[in-house]
C-alpha cells in the first residue's frame, strides 16, 4: 500500500514536470474528464486561464468537438504515444490548428489518466500558405530539387515559360527531358553539386541556358540554395530569371 506522503512527493513532482513543459499540457482523468493538472499554456489552446480549467471537467472547454474527445478517449492506449494534427474549436468560436501529443498512464492511485502535451500551429500553417502564394504568384521560376536533381515542386511562372505540366516535371530531372544540355547541364550540375555537398559556402548566381518544350531557348540568371532540415540538407532551391532569349 502506498503511503499518503509518498504519493504527495510523486504528485508534486508530477506538477512540476506539467508546470514547466515547453508546450500546453493537460493531465485528465479518464473516469470522469476532469483536467487534474494544467499548466499555464493552456491558455493560448482553450482561451481560458489554467486556474479556471483545473478541477473543472474538460469537456466545459471543448463544447464544439465533444464526440471527437470520445473517439480520442477510445484510440488513445494505456503505455502508447499517439499523435495527431487537427482544427480545434473553441467556446469562443475561434478556430485554432494544434499538433498533439499523448499517451494514457495508470497513477499510483489506481486510476487512468491521460496527458497531452498540445502546440497551436495555426502561425506556422498560415506562413506556409503565404510562402505557397508567394511562390505560385511570382514573377521569377521558382523550383526545388531533391537530392538526384529531381523536380519537387515548381510554380506558374515555370510552368508557363517551359510549357511543361507539373505532372511532366515533377519527379523528372531537367537534363532527362531536355531542358538543360551539353555545356549549360554540365555547368549546372557542377553548381548543383556544390550546393549538396558544400552548403556552408556563400554561393552566386550563374547563367546557363534552357530549352521549353516548344525548342525555345532562354538564357536564365540562377540563385539556388541548399534546402537543410534537422541539419541535413535535402535538396536545392532556385529561383531563376529569364536575361533574354537565346
Amino acid at each position: 500500500m502506498i503511503r499518503k506522503s509518498e504519493l504527495k512527493k510523486e504528485v508534486n513532482l508530477f506538477e512540476e514536470i506539467v508546470r514547466h513543459a515547453p508546450v500546453a499540457c493537460f493531465v485528465i482523468r479518464e473516469i470522469d474528464d476532469t483536467v487534474k493538472f494544467a499548466n499555464e499554456k493552456v491558455e493560448g489552446i482553450l482561451g481560458y486561464p489554467h486556474s479556471e480549467v483545473v478541477g473543472k471537467q474538460l469537456t466545459d472547454f471543448i463544447k464544439y468537438r465533444l464526440e471527437k474527445w470520445g473517439k480520442l478517449k477510445r484510440i488513445i492506449k494505456e503505455g502508447e504515444y499517439f499523435k495527431a494534427e487537427d482544427d480545434f474549436k473553441r467556446n469562443d468560436q475561434r478556430v485554432i490548428s494544434l499538433k498533439y501529443e499523448a499517451t494514457k498512464f495508470r497513477w499510483k492511485d489506481g486510476k487512468s489518466y491521460f496527458i497531452f502535451f498540445v502546440r497551436n500551429v495555426s502561425d506556422q500553417i498560415l506562413a506556409r500558405s503565404l510562402y505557397r502564394h508567394v511562390f505560385e504568384n511570382a514573377d521569377d521560376w521558382i523550383y526545388t530539387v531533391d537530392l538526384e536533381g529531381r523536380f519537387t515542386s515548381v510554380n506558374q511562372k515555370f510552368l508557363r515559360m517551359l510549357g511543361y505540366t507539373a505532372q511532366e516535371l515533377i519527379g523528372k530531372q531537367a537534363g532527362e527531358l531536355g531542358i538543360i544540355r551539353g555545356e549549360n547541364r554540365v555547368k549546372a550540375t557542377g553548381e548543383f553539386e556544390k550546393r549538396i555537398y558544400d552548403p556552408r559556402q556563400v554561393f552566386k548566381r550563374y547563367k546557363v541556358d534552357v530549352h521549353s518544350k516548344e525548342g525555345s531557348v532562354f538564357s536564365v540568371d540562377v540563385s539556388a540554395v541548399p534546402i537543410i532540415e534537422d541539419g541535413k540538407v535535402t535538396g536545392v532551391q532556385g529561383i531563376a530569371r529569364a536575361v533574354t532569349a537565346a
